[in-house]
């Protein structure tokens, strides 16, 4: 995890963000102060590699606004950025598999539910004639 931290603000400092180290000693020092300060707040087995270079990619895609600099990001940002990035199958997700067959008996369920629904609104499971519209409120 800590080379993945390290890594991931090697490939930050390569573009030239505002704020960021201005030597490759004080970007060592930087890290350092990064895996201080995440190292007390994340379950490191629970993250993963994946999802921390996931989420420097994140923090590296920031586009900026209304003409103001992008800025070399603090140890929160790539709390949030985790929170966005997603984890590979096979790492606390649910394969694909799994989630479509979920989805399949929900619909199956949801579809149920609608019939249901339709056979007590009679006027709502008939297509409208001229002659046979659904009530109107008053």
């Amino acid at each position: 995890m800590k080379n993945q931290i390290i890594r991931g603000l090697q490939r930050l400092y390569l573009l030239r963000l505002t704020g960021a180290p201005s030597s490759a000693e004080e970007l060592q020092g930087c890290a350092l102060a990064w895996v201080d300060a995440l190292e007390p707040l994340l379950n490191w087995t629970d993250v993963g590699d994946e999802r921390i270079a996931q989420a420097f990619r994140l923090l590296a895609c920031r586009v900026p606004r209304d003409g103001q600099p992008v800025y070399w990001p603090v140890p929160g940002e790539l709390l949030t950025a985790l929170r966005s990035a997603r984890a590979p199958a096979g790492e606390g997700t649910p394969s694909r598999q799994v989630v479509r067959s979920v989805n399949d008996s929900s619909r199956a369920i949801g579809m149920r539910c609608m019939a249901e629904i339709l056979a007590r609104l009679p006027y709502l499971a008939k297509t409208p004639d001229e002659d046979d519209k659904p009530p109107t409120r008053h």
